[in-house]
């Protein structure tokens, strides 16, 4: 039995893969524009216009860089994540400033109260939850600070992380644009970029375009309104629509709840196993949990020994690379699944021992021979 816990990319199902092998749609505007409905009604109600992208995450970054932004921004930093926000915006010679805290600890209403006090800025860029450091950020009451401070600010979030696990935003009133890659907490393969505004978003958009060509929401949305996208990514396309029929079925409020039982379940068992967690219980996210490691075993150890049960755990970044694993329990995870790992990770707490190669060497050979 095989079980990936991987944060990014995150595991995806077989009947989503599966879903990638149908043929290209006969009419491929016709499909796009019932998908794009069925994604506004299970997750994106209040959004005035939606659009697809044929790029990763850091694509997505660029392209709510190029499109939205006209004079100088901020980027509310809590993880590796949104540092990319900051690195991609100096490779375009944008302005900007930053709200950083160390990781595994979020930055505070009053933090960035102090700094919206201190300039006006063109938007604000927040990540809704990153699974490196398993912080969760209050959107909403975030946005009720920057709304009071500035109400003709743009807030950007990237959900890529948290759609479908957590309650969606309110498109137009707790933020102005989503961005969405599809290899997190959608669990579909990398490739496919989602892009959903509000009305103030698009206006704005509409009326100072921005800048390059593929990378700008506003000329490639008309464009897509007239033609079909000749790169359209259709595989990802019908694994999206697969999984969106799955969420559906399931109900999103159900799958939300299942998300934060599994959550209850793996911290329950980290602690007992007098594991630390970097980000403090009132800024957890539900779906991801990064832990230190004990004295006596490195990510790389662990990494390895589970690999002798087919298991696969998330490394961390970075400064966190050598402490740190994340897991994901979210989307297909089942409690079946935490079941399988808690055995594995039990077998490595009782047996490994990193002073001694020769007894590693032994536990791995033993292991081995009882798994065939």
């Amino acid at each position: 039995m095989s079980a990936n816990f991987n944060p990014l990319p995150s595991y995806v199902a077989p009947e989503i893969l599966a879903a990638q092998a149908q043929l290209p749609p006969k009419s491929p505007s016709e499909f796009t524009s019932q998908l794009k409905s069925k994604l506004i009604s299970v997750l994106f109600p209040e959004s005035a216009a939606l659009d697809f992208f044929c790029c990763t995450r850091e694509g997505l970054y660029e392209m709510a860089l190029s499109s939205f932004v006209q004079r100088d921004v901020l980027f509310c930093i809590n993880g590796p994540l949104s540092q990319q926000w900051y690195d991609i915006s100096k490779s375009l010679d944008i302005a900007a400033d930053i709200l950083e805290t160390g990781y595994g600890k979020s930055f505070t209403e009053s933090q960035l109260e102090k700094k919206l006090a201190e300039q006006n800025y063109d938007a604000v860029f927040l990540v809704e939850i990153d699974p490196f450091t398993g912080i969760y950020a209050n959107i909403p009451a975030l946005s009720g600070l920057i709304r009071k401070a500035a109400p003709d600010m743009l807030i950007v979030t990237d959900c890529s992380a948290s759609i479908a696990n957590v309650r969606p935003l309110k498109l137009g009133e707790e933020t102005d644009i989503l961005l969405a890659s599809s290899e997190i907490s959608l669990g579909l393969p990398p490739g496919l970029g989602i892009v959903a505004v509000g009305e103030h978003a698009l206006f704005k958009a509409l009326a100072a375009v921005g800048k390059g060509w593929y990378f700008n929401f506003a000329k490639q949305h008309l464009i897509g309104n007239t033609q079909p996208r000749p790169d359209a990514p259709y595989p990802l396309l019908h694994a999206l629509d697969k999984q969106i029929d799955e969420i559906f079925l399931e109900g999103l409020e159900e799958k939300i709840a299942r998300t934060k039982r599994l959550s209850e379940i793996f911290r329950a068992w980290a602690e007992e196993k007098a594991f630390s967690s970097l980000t403090d219980p009132q800024n957890s996210a539900p779906n991801f949990t990064v832990l230190q490691c004990l004295p006596q075993f490195t990510p790389d150890d662990l990494a390895e020994f589970l690999k002798n049960y087919d298991i696969s755990v998330g490394n961390c970044p970075g400064e966190m690379k050598d402490t740190f694993f994340s897991v994901a329990h979210m989307n297909s995870i089942t409690e079946k699944d935490l079941s399988h790992l808690f055995y594995a990770f039990n077998q490595f707490l009782a047996y490994y021992d990193t002073r001694s190669k020769v007894a590693k060497a032994t536990i791995f050979r033993s292991i081995t021979e009882k798994e065939e």
